[in-house]
């Protein structure tokens, strides 16, 4: 009776309950997104050999070797996460594997100088596919896996993750992807994807082409613990759209245009999708045909002062770009 009744303390927001996510939780988030797409997991092994980096054309230094390996095959720590998905790929294709879908959580570790350990340690996310697109038993055309594919999961990796918007670059060159393109979201570099060169694909047997993705997961967890989910009213007004096609010459990307008109930041536009693409026999130009998405939110838009930011988007790409339209 003579305890003083002390009520519990009260959350005065969410921002008073809500702590970081820890990795291992962050991880096992990533292990079930990547189980509930259909990806098998592969786990691999910390130590590799070094005529696995070498054959990755990886640089020597920041390797940290091992005293006593166990074996030449595994003398030195990995500093990529692409030795062990390849070789998990090489023992798929042994068991006669038709297509491969490998996501693989793991750490990768480089010398550092500044470190108590010595050694500097980076959670990385491996997605790697190859071989055709459909279960045989499918009533459906052969088709191949291709780069459409993987950055679709990227893309769903980066919604599910609510990191932010993601834009990809192409990168001129890379050790052992070709074509390769860095990852963006927003101005961070978060990774790498693209066709590993055929030289490395055929070491792991490879009877497809083979794509793979890297992904740093220390700068995926900040930009997640940075962000937060936004809510919005659902649009009640219609749509309007508008096609616009550029005559661009073929080394000209894609990714470069779309960017530009978004980066007009017009209030009424909404989205910028690539609809089609026509390659004339011959020629050394194609034809890009971009869907523009108008809309307001608190009225049904107009024929005309759509077609008048229509018309600044061509003037504005005619312009800078020196295409025709």
């Amino acid at each position: 009776d003579r305890i003083e009744p002390v009520l519990p303390p009260v959350a005065r927001s969410l921002d008073d309950v809500l702590t970081p996510e820890s990795q291992y939780s962050f991880w096992q988030r990533i292990k079930r997104w990547g189980a509930g797409l259909g990806l098998n997991e592969a786990i691999s092994y910390s130590f590799v050999g070094q005529k696995d980096l070498d054959a990755l054309n990886l640089p020597q230094e920041g390797r940290i070797a091992i005293m006593n390996p166990l074996s030449a095959d595994q003398d030195v720590l990995r500093t990529a996460i692409a030795p062990g998905l390849l070789n998990a790929l090489k023992n798929n294709m042994a068991t006669g594997a038709s297509g491969v879908r490998l996501f693989e959580l793991a750490s990768v570790f480089h010398a550092d100088a500044t470190s108590y350990t010595t050694a500097r340690e980076t959670g990385m996310l491996g997605i790697l596919l190859s071989g055709q697109r459909y279960d045989q038993a499918w009533p459906r055309h052969a088709e191949e896996l291709d780069y459409m594919d993987l950055k679709g999961l990227v893309e769903n990796l980066v919604r599910f993750l609510h990191l932010g918007g993601l834009a990809v670059r192409q990168m001129e060159t890379h050790p052992y992807y070709e074509p390769a393109v860095e990852i963006l979201v927003g101005s961070e570099s978060v990774g790498v994807m693209g066709r590993v060169k055929a030289e490395a694909a055929d070491r792991a047997n490879a009877r497809f082409p083979v794509w793979m993705a890297e992904l740093n997961l220390e700068t995926a967890r900040s930009l997640h613990d940075q962000g937060g989910i936004a809510f919005r009213n659902l649009d009640v007004y219609p749509p309007v759209r508008r096609d616009i096609t550029v005559a661009a010459p073929e080394d000209m990307k894609v990714e470069a245009i779309r960017t530009a008109i978004l980066g007009m930041k017009l209030p009424l536009l909404q989205e910028v999708a690539l609809a089609n693409v026509f390659e004339p026999e011959g020629k050394t130009v194609r034809n890009l045909t971009f869907r523009l998405t108008f809309r307001h939110a608190e009225r049904t838009l107009r024929d005309a002062e759509v077609d008048k930011l229509r018309d600044k988007i061509v003037a504005s790409l005619t312009k800078d770009f020196g295409v025709t339209i």
